[in-house]
């Protein structure tokens, strides 16, 4: 009789895996030491394209430029929540996309994309697509622009395709003497009859496009007749004396295609911003491609400061996402100038809390500086002053006033607009990321005395027992990098749960003010509960359909 091995029970394995872990020794300065050196590479990775993100929130004007294939918003809107946070996240002031596969005069006029794209702000969108002929709403091709917020104050006028096939849209943006034109491109091309239905080869672009100029005499193939039109257009542009800003989808080279060469024409002379800016030639636009066939083109008087091209997968389609950086005193002309906005007043007259700590602070000041005997001394002696003088007194008096006012204003309230709702879990880890940015810049640039960042350094270290913080000499550069990655990390996991942390905080204080007796703070804490409840609920219903703000001020006439 032979032996057969017996298979273990779920019990035995169980039994087995626990008795290896108790008598296996854990070295925990191991393991922290190998998280660092994790999180160390980690920061090295990302590094590259941090610093790109945050160059390109500066005060530029930002050109996010994709390929959507397809935006299929019926059923579902998961595309355009997505390109509203990428426009969002790069601060873009211009939208452009091709091959929106949208044929819009059949959408409802809610799903429009002036009401899609960025609701509340203010915006100017133009749309190509086949006018001819719809044979359904997803209409293959197509192309879109959209300009927004302080860009979208200075579009003269914007067109499309004057055949009505959606090859391409424009719009005109100038400050003064000196105009843009921004231009969306979509060049179709030939698919495989092989990999294709009848029913779906007559709604390729190519073909439609084909079918339309074979109607009106014309024979050629359908993208050197887009070839010929477009170089045309931009020639007559070009002889105007206008700046020029193309971005295409090609489907073909970007470099030595059928576009690039009606480009490179003495007439047009556009050249590649990538290549450009980065000094070396754009990698496959495509996911499943080889070839860059999705390129930024710019005549010579417009350059790019920055480019950033993404990896697949990061954008809606297949293709890559651009963004491309361009100063507007270059893009719009010497007359635009950038105005710094005002920050907003802590003093809120709603609040009793607020209204009372701002008299009381005003009143001791005043008290303290005996700015109302001095207003009654200079009134005894008036008459015996001259006018000048009595207004000078006078006007330094009130200056006093005012700077008792500001001081009072800056300190009836702390003001806490963050981007979370507030929470002390969220305070716990934007304290531990100012110090760490602290840290870093005195790693960086050391401080003549430091000793103010030891003392933070101890007293959060003794506020938050469970993470030990290190005084700064004790971290390498590299791991203050780390430590910052890593806390932005864990915010970024805490964002979707930060309004109930908030919503759970109030209500705790709540319910120790009402086991305290404290009647009126309970009440106030219960209108703040409400207050943040409704906030949330109206705030995208008022930023769509309550009356637009006044445009911002550029400049003024004199």
């Amino acid at each position: 009789m032979t032996n057969r091995r017996r298979i273990p029970t779920i019990e035995e394995l169980r039994d087995a895996a626990y008795s290896e872990q108790k008598s296996s020794k854990v070295d925990k300065s191991a393991v922290r030491r190998e998280k660092y050196k994790l999180a160390i590479e980690m920061v090295a990775a990302r590094q590259e394209i941090r610093s790109v993100t945050n160059t390109i929130k500066q005060q530029w004007s930002e050109g996010a430029v994709s390929s959507c294939q397809s935006l299929s918003f019926w059923n579902s809107q998961h595309k355009i929540h997505h390109l509203n946070k990428l426009l969002r996240q790069f601060d873009a002031d211009c939208a452009l996309g091709a091959e929106l596969q949208v044929q819009w005069d059949m959408s409802d006029t809610n799903l429009r994309l002036e009401k899609l794209l960025m609701p509340g702000q203010q915006k100017r969108v133009a749309v190509g697509y086949n006018k001819h002929k719809a044979f359904n709403r997803s209409q293959h091709g197509g192309v879109s622009l959209a300009t927004f917020d302080r860009l979208s104050q200075f579009v003269l006028e914007s067109g499309s395709d004057p055949r009505g096939l959606g090859r391409w849209v424009w719009m005109k943006v100038s400050s003064g003497s000196l105009i843009t034109i921004i231009v969306v491109a979509y060049l179709p091309c030939k698919s495989k009859a092989s990999t294709t239905s009848p029913n779906q080869r007559r709604e390729i672009v190519y073909n439609q496009q084909g079918r339309y100029f074979r109607g009106i005499g014309d024979v050629r193939c359908p993208r050197a007749i887009f070839v010929d039109h477009i170089g045309q257009q931009l020639e007559l542009w070009k002889q105007q004396g206008h700046q020029i800003l193309l971005f295409a989808d090609a489907n073909s080279n970007v470099y030595d295609g059928i576009l690039a060469k009606e480009l490179k024409r003495d007439e047009i002379r556009m050249a590649d911003v990538c290549e450009a800016v980065l000094g070396h030639k754009s990698p496959n636009s495509h996911a499943s491609g080889s070839l860059p066939i999705t390129g930024v083109f710019a005549t010579s008087d417009l350059l790019a400061q920055n480019v950033f091209q993404s990896a697949h997968g990061y954008g809606l389609g297949d293709h890559r996402v651009f963004v491309i950086d361009f100063d507007l005193v270059q893009f719009l002309g010497p007359e635009y100038s950038q105005l710094v906005r005002l920050p907003g007043r802590k003093l809120q007259a709603k609040r009793y809390k607020i209204r009372k700590a701002y008299n009381k602070s005003l009143r001791d000041n005043i008290r303290r500086h005996k700015l109302t005997e001095k207003y009654q001394s200079l009134y005894q002696r008036h008459h015996t002053m001259t006018d000048s003088e009595i207004s000078l007194e006078i006007n330094k008096l009130d200056k006093l006033k005012m700077e008792f006012m500001r001081c009072a204003e800056s300190k009836c309230k702390k003001k806490c607009a963050g981007k979370l709702p507030c929470s002390p879990k969220v305070s716990f880890w934007f304290k531990r990321l100012r110090l760490f940015d602290r840290i870093r810049k005195h790693k960086v640039n050391p401080l003549p005395d430091p000793r103010n960042l030891f003392r933070a350094c101890t007293r959060l270290s003794r506020d938050c027992t469970q993470m030990q913080i290190l005084q700064p000499q004790d971290y390498t550069l590299a791991e203050v990098d780390a430590r910052i990655l890593s806390i932005k990390d864990q915010i970024e996991l805490i964002k979707p749960i930060t309004p109930e942390l908030q919503t759970s905080h109030i209500s705790s204080k709540r319910d120790e003010a009402l086991e305290a007796g404290n009647k009126k703070k309970a009440q106030e804490l219960t209108n703040m509960l409400e207050r943040e409840e409704l906030r949330g609920c109206y705030r995208e219903i008022k930023m769509t359909t309550s009356k637009g703000r006044g445009r911002k001020v550029y400049s003024v006439e004199t």
